[in-house]
Order: structure tokens, then C-alpha cells, then sequence
């Protein structure tokens, strides 16, 4: 059975940002990054433990053509996938 994900408002907000940011550089790169995001996502939602565990037990999983990566928690009891943030790879961590 596949998991849920559940995305916080922190990375809804990553997303957003970085869709902004790329939609400036091209039209509709923003849209082509947010495919990649959602189908890494639903790639967690079916094997959530594809990414490696880096810190607190908090995975992390590139998202695919882009320097951004995936930060989540599983929760098996509830069976969600916790999306916490989705950060550009050559940024200093904001937390």
C-alpha cells in the first residue's frame, strides 16, 4: 500500500520560490520543476525509503535535472510521507 504525502508549509513555500525564480530565467521551467518535484514525491509515496537518512532521522533525495533536494520524514503508523522543506543543494541550510 502506498504512502500519503503531506507537505509542509515551509516547502510549499521552497516550491514556490524556486518556481518563481525559474519561471524568470525561462518560460515554463518553474512548470517543468514542479513536475519533477511532484514525480519525486510520488516516488517517496511508493518506496519512502529511497533516500538517505542525513540528520534526526530526516531523509533527503534529489529531485531529478535540479540542484534542489527533498528533505521528509516517514510516518509509518499513519503512512504519510513528511515533505519538511525542498532546498537548493548549494545553499546553506536555513535551519
Amino acid at each position: 500500500m502506498a504512502f500519503k504525502s503531506l507537505i509542509s508549509n515551509n516547502a510549499k513555500s521552497d516550491i514556490q520560490e524556486a518556481i518563481f525564480w525559474y519561471n524568470d530565467q525561462q518560460d515554463e521551467l518553474g512548470k517543468k520543476f514542479l513536475q519533477f518535484v511532484n514525480k519525486k514525491i510520488s516516488d517517496l509515496c511508493i518506496t519512502p525509503g529511497i533516500g538517505s537518512i542525513r540528520y534526526d532521522n530526516v531523509r533527503c533525495t534529489m529531485v531529478k535535472a535540479f540542484p534542489y533536494i527533498i528533505h521528509y520524514t516517514i510516518n509509518k503508523q499513519s503512512k504519510q510521507i513528511i515533505i519538511l522543506r525542498v532546498l537548493h543543494a548549494f545553499r546553506k541550510p536555513i535551519w
